[in-house]
């Protein structure tokens, strides 16, 4: 092997183990290394200022965005940034999934169109908190999510709700189902 060989392999060395640090940086960076914190318990209610969005879920970000620069400058006191979820994205087709992007507020609001207002009542939910990207939730918390569900026979209800945290946490409920009352009569 030639000097000039080594050195260029040397070099190739070098840069292969920049290239994988970066990319581990990265990942511990929004958080892929984080394992979700999964509880039952009962959250809200819940006021949100909401837009409506069908098609790809990756789009109610925006929407929550979108509402936020709507209402800056209004009386409205805006507590968290949150999407809400009304479709299992594995059975029903990117296009028609259905969603709502907007923010939790404080009080009694009012707007006006294309806003809305969604009033969440309490209700009793898994929750799955994670530190990590938003984008990171569907493959790292639903899957979690719904192993505990099915591991406790309980079934999930809709609208999914996250909350997109200031320190960098995201917090996804899903609503437990509340099984039909028993019809048949004792005899």
């Amino acid at each position: 092997m030639t000097v000039f060989q080594k050195k260029l392999l040397r070099f190739l060395g070098v840069v292969l183990l920049l290239t994988v640090l970066f990319a581990v940086g990265v990942l511990y960076f929004i958080g892929f290394f984080n394992a979700p914190q999964i509880e039952l318990t009962e959250k809200g209610p819940y006021t949100l200022v909401c837009l409506s969005n069908t098609g790809p879920y990756y789009k109610t970000i925006k929407k929550s965005k979108k509402v936020t620069q709507m209402l800056a400058g209004t009386s409205v006191t805006i507590l968290e940034p949150c999407g809400l979820y009304y479709d299992d994205p594995k059975t029903v087709p990117q296009n028609k999934l259905r969603s709502k992007g907007g923010v939790i507020v404080r009080g009694i609001v009012t707007a006006k169109p294309p806003l809305e207002i969604v009033m969440l009542p309490r209700r009793k939910v898994v929750v799955g908190t994670i530190k990590a990207n938003p984008g990171l939730v569907e493959v790292k918390v639903y899957p979690k999510l719904h192993d505990w569900l099915w591991r406790k026979g309980l079934t999930a209800g809709t609208p999914f709700l996250e909350i997109y945290h200031k320190n960098g946490k995201v917090e996804c409920q899903i609503p437990v189902a509340v099984p039909p009352a028993d019809s048949t009569c004792a005899k």
